[in-house]
């Protein structure tokens, strides 16, 4: 099951997994935050007892104009990190960053913080010290 997160800031959307998870929950669901956070970034929450082994619950997404995600950050324990990846390859995000289950406040923070800026090497960079 997916449902929505709350009280994220502007661009981020989030949403949290339990139990089992389906195909049904990617449409009903997921597509729709994705559509709503426009190419943000996704917080993707996965407690203890989430189940992805239901056929069609980790597979692509089923609407190809869904934006593609900027960054997501899965928070997650150790023993559902695997299942958390699945979903999230699902996205294809630019970014991906998996926190632990109490470092949510981190992970939001990376999330609303943006991608790092890109620096252009200077001429000067390629020179011995």
């Amino acid at each position: 099951m997916l449902r929505l997160v709350d009280g994220l800031p502007d661009g981020v959307v989030g949403v949290a997994a339990s139990g089992v998870l389906t195909g049904a929950d990617l449409v009903d669901v997921l597509v729709p935050a994705l559509r709503s956070a426009d190419g943000g970034a996704l917080l993707l929450e996965v407690d203890d007892t989430t189940d992805t082994a239901v056929p069609g619950a980790c597979g692509p997404l089923p609407d190809p104009d869904v934006p593609p995600v900027r960054a997501c950050a899965i928070t997650a324990a150790p023993g559902t990190v695997a299942a958390a990846r699945r979903i999230a390859a699902a996205l294809r995000p630019r970014r991906t960053r998996v926190f632990g289950p109490a470092e949510r406040d981190a992970a939001v923070a990376w999330l609303a913080a943006g991608p790092p800026a890109r620096r252009r090497a200077a001429a000067t960079d390629l020179l011995p010290a």
